[in-house]
C-alpha cells in the first residue's frame, strides 16, 4: 500500500513487481493482510472501507463499507474469517467467502490494529489510548483488557495463545499472559 492508494504486489524471491492496482482506495491505505493460502489480500483505508482483492488477477472481490477509518484487517488462520477493525472501536468479523457479518465486537477505545491467535479462537485489538482487548471469537465475549500505558501500534498472540505482545508508539513491547493478565 502507499499514500497515493496504489497497491503493489511483489514476488519476494525474485524481488519482482507482480501486479499494481491503481486507485485501490480513494485515500491512504493503512492496513493490509494476506489470507493464509495467499489467494486474497485485504486492505483497509481512511475512506471508511475495507476491500478484498484476488492476488492472482488484481480484481476486487468485495468492498465493505464501514462507519470509520479501517485501521486493521486480519484473516483467521483457517482463512474462514476476516476481522475488520475500525478507528471508532467497532470490529466486524466476516465469513470468507460470502462476506456476511457473523459477529461484531466493540473495543472501548480507538482501534489501531487487530490479530487472531494461531488457533483462531481469540481476537486481539490494540488502541491509541494504550489498551489491548481480547475476545473469544466464537461467542464475542471479552476475555481480557490490558493497559499498556502507551499508544498500541500493533498486536500479536503467541502460537499457543497464552502470550500477547503489544508494540507501542514509545518503542516498547509489552507482554501479557492471557491467563493472569500480568
Amino acid at each position: 500500500g502507499s499514500p497515493n492508494a496504489v497497491l503493489t504486489v511483489w514476488e519476494v524471491a525474485s524481488r519482482r513487481e507482480v501486479r499494481t492496482i491503481t486507485n485501490a482506495h480513494r485515500v491512504r491505505m493503512v492496513a493490509m493482510a494476506l489470507s493464509p493460502d495467499g489467494r486474497l489480500l485485504a486492505s483497509g483505508a481512511t475512506d471508511d472501507t475495507a476491500k478484498v482483492w484476488e492476488v492472482a488477477t488484481g480484481q476486487p472481490v468485495v468492498t465493505v463499507e464501514c462507519v470509520s477509518w479501517v485501521v486493521g484487517v486480519a484473516f483467521s488462520p483457517d482463512g474462514r474469517l476476516l476481522a475488520i477493525g475500525g478507528h471508532n472501536g467497532a470490529i466486524k468479523l466476516l465469513q470468507v467467502p460470502g462476506w456476511e457479518e457473523v459477529r461484531a465486537v466493540k473495543h472501548p477505545n480507538r482501534v489501531t490494529g487487530v490479530a487472531f491467535s494461531a488457533d483462531g479462537r481469540l481476537l486481539a485489538a490494540g488502541a491509541i489510548e494504550g489498551t489491548v482487548a481480547v475476545w473469544d471469537v466464537a461467542t464475542g465475549d471479552e476475555v481480557k483488557v490490558f493497559a499498556c500505558g502507551s499508544c498500541v501500534k500493533s498486536v500479536a498472540l503467541s502460537p499457543n495463545g497464552h502470550l500477547l505482545a503489544a508494540g507501542c508508539i514509545d518503542g516498547s513491547v509489552r507482554l501479557a499472559e492471557l491467563r493472569s493478565g500480568v
